[in-house]
């Protein structure tokens, strides 16, 4: 039976271990991020090596401690390969990823594993083992393969520093503080093996390479919550850049390509393998996408891309980059395809002549003059879906915005839901068969089933709707829903606190050229004394320059809770 003992290396080894799980499990519920994956194995293989130096320090045999020794030796060799993927995970390498790369990276740590295991035969990895005199605790006195994989360790800490050293070259200002994190994350393990295999560390049997890494982790922990070391870079490029429509080209200052989103390589006919080239050479078939490329300044232009089988009019939007005070700008360059819009645009053009030509035809005129209309409906129908895409972009911005922003984050998230009751609007033209007039009770379900999740509706709180056979015009229904955002969203907010029960209503009917909207709950209501006419609220200030916009009366509604009475006349001019 083993016998056991407590020493105060035991205690340090046991909180690394502790320590370094933690990670694991802190950086595993962000294992969607590029890079999380290998950083959770690399900080479970130092769990390992921590735990069974912890087993090993606490048992008295010197078998059960060598087997210890042997067994932490797993996580020993894991570690450099491991550091190795997840900086090029990191900085976005994952073409460098292969199955043939990680093999070859894993030949040394196998053959390590199995030369550790059997080294009672031959001596590689350990020459001798002796215990200390007057303290229980082994010597191990390395062996010639133990030197092989040392030299193995520096060769992959060297090389992850240089190509960090490069990115953070690379990089503009926001990135060059989580770059830093890691470079410096580097520097203790590399510190802590060459006390170690100097003899230096000043507790006998104590490994400062395992005390290095755990500093390491704590290093990167604090990078997470300080500079959003996993969340700022990976999720605002998949969220933003890569899943954009448009194409995004960024160069350095030296008109070298470091990066372009999946669309860019499509439209340019290119690849990853342009990341790093210069420009000239890539874009050498299109020089004038080149010229634009040459200017550091804001424009804006359209520009006509050349192919052997087609050509394509692209919108190239150019913006400068700052670098800081010391480093000249890059170049954001967005690309637009705009060859449908200008077909469309070419083919309007030439029906518009036709019907000119064709007038004395009466007949034939009209056919020509439905077919223009046609066109027009398609055209109008792109606009409204792209307006509805860009407010959504905007929304998008706003939430990852406030998700790096401690302050006015109910500011953030009341920006939002106003552009997304206009974001839906155009969706709903979109979608209609008229593009004057949307069905507004399916405008309103879509706005209140938004703002539902949005704030989180607690199950003690029910909503209901009666607006049956309304439809509006975008000049009042823009007006409309914005006001029932605002108030639904006051309702949500403030009316049934501490899980009240309750109820909220919107109510809508047409009377004789006149509409009646009624926004109502039975919460809590308004405070003593307040005038919701005159108050610093922004909401209600919007909701009463809403009102006068649509040349309509609000009042409130004496009762329980609130409840809100807007009238309006039916004013709506149709146009051809």
């Amino acid at each position: 039976m083993l016998a056991f003992r407590y020493s105060p290396l035991t205690i340090v080894f046991a909180i690394a271990t502790i320590i370094s799980g933690s990670l694991v499990l802190y950086v595993w519920r962000k294992r969607a991020v590029p890079g999380s994956i290998y950083f959770t194995l690399l900080m479970a293989a130092v769990t390992e090596w921590a735990l069974m130096y912890t087993i090993g320090s606490s048992i008295v045999e010197a078998p059960a401690v060598i087997f210890c020794a042997k067994l932490a030796y797993v996580g020993v060799v894991s570690v450099p390969p491991l550091w190795l993927l997840f900086t090029l995970a990191y900085i976005r390498r994952q073409p460098w990823l292969t199955s043939r790369w990680i093999a070859l990276l894993s030949v040394i740590p196998l053959v390590t594993i199995g030369l550790v295991m059997t080294n009672e035969w031959h001596g590689l990895v350990w020459s001798a083992i002796t215990p200390v005199s007057g303290v229980p605790s082994l010597i191990f006195e390395h062996g010639p393969w133990f030197w092989v994989n040392v030299l193995y360790l520096y060769l992959l800490l060297l090389t992850c520093a240089m190509i960090l050293i490069k990115a953070y070259r690379d990089s503009c200002a926001v990135y060059r503080n989580q770059i830093a994190i890691l470079l410096l994350g580097i520097v203790f393990p590399w510190a802590g093996h060459v006390l170690y295999v100097t003899k230096l560390n000043f507790i006998t049997g104590l490994d400062l390479t395992l005390i290095a890494f755990i500093c390491t982790g704590i290093l990167y922990a604090w990078g997470f919550s300080r500079y959003q070391l996993f969340d700022l870079v990976p999720i605002a490029r998949e969220m933003v850049i890569t899943e954009m429509a448009e194409g995004v080209l960024v160069l350095d200052v030296l008109n070298r390509i470091v990066d372009l989103n999946p669309a860019a390589r499509k439209l340019l006919c290119t690849t990853d393998v342009a990341v790093g080239r210069d420009v000239e050479i890539v874009l050498a078939r299109w020089p004038d996408l080149v010229e634009r490329c040459r200017e550091r300044k804001e424009s804006v232009t359209e520009i006509r891309l050349n192919d052997l089988d087609d050509s394509r009019w692209i919108d190239v939007r150019t913006s400068p980059l700052n670098g800081g005070k010391r480093q000249p700008p890059g170049l954001l360059i967005i690309l637009h395809d705009v060859t449908e819009r200008k077909r469309n645009e070419e083919a309007l053009r030439q029906s518009n002549e036709s019907l000119h030509a064709e007038m004395k035809e009466r007949a034939l005129a009209q056919e020509i003059t439905r077919t223009s209309l046609h066109e027009k409906e398609v055209l109008l129908k792109e606009i409204h879906h792209r307006v509805k895409n860009n407010l959504q972009i905007i929304s998008s911005l706003l939430n990852l915005q406030s998700g790096t922003s401690h302050d006015n984050s109910s500011a953030f998230k009341e920006s939002q839901s106003r552009i997304k009751s206009m974001a839906l609007i155009h969706e709903k033209l979109y979608q209609s068969e008229s593009l004057s007039h949307i069905d507004f009770s399916g405008y309103v379900a879509s706005l209140t089933s938004y703002l539902v999740r949005s704030y989180s509706l607690s199950p003690n709180v029910t909503m209901e709707m009666d607006i049956q056979g309304i439809s509006l015009d975008v000049d009042k229904a823009i007006p409309c829903g914005l006001i029932i955002n605002e108030l639904v969203s006051n309702s949500l907010k403030y009316a049934f606190p501490e899980q009240r029960k309750g109820l909220i209503r919107i109510n809508m009917i047409k009377n004789e050229g006149s509409y009646l909207l009624i926004i109502s709950d039975n919460g809590t209501g308004l405070p003593i004394g307040m005038d919701f006419r005159n108050t610093t609220s922004l909401g209600l200030q919007l909701v009463n320059t809403l009102t006068d916009q649509i040349e309509g009366n609000i009042e409130l509604v004496p009762g329980i809770g609130t409840a809100y009475r807007i009238s309006f006349k039916d004013t709506e001019k149709f146009r051809m």
